[in-house]
């Protein structure tokens, strides 16, 4: 299985992951919003898109009313 950067709060979806166990339900706005707030690196707003994706497909995330929350 490919290592995908879940729990590594290192990485764009670690911190994904981070925010959303504190904060939930957030738009992918807010989501990039609170990024930008920590000054991750890679942050963009197409690489937040992507990264939620993934973590969509990967059912590590949870999407509903344009909102992300995790898949518990």
């Amino acid at each position: 299985m490919k290592n995908i950067g879940f729990l590594d709060f290192e990485t764009t979806k670690g911190q994904i992951v981070q925010i959303l166990s504190d904060d939930w339900p957030l738009t992918a706005k807010e989501i990039h919003e609170k990024l930008k707030e920590k000054n991750v690196s890679g942050a963009s707003y197409k690489a937040i898109h992507k990264a939620l994706k993934e973590m969509l497909e990967h059912k590590v995330i949870a999407f509903q009313n344009h909102e992300y929350f995790l898949d518990l």
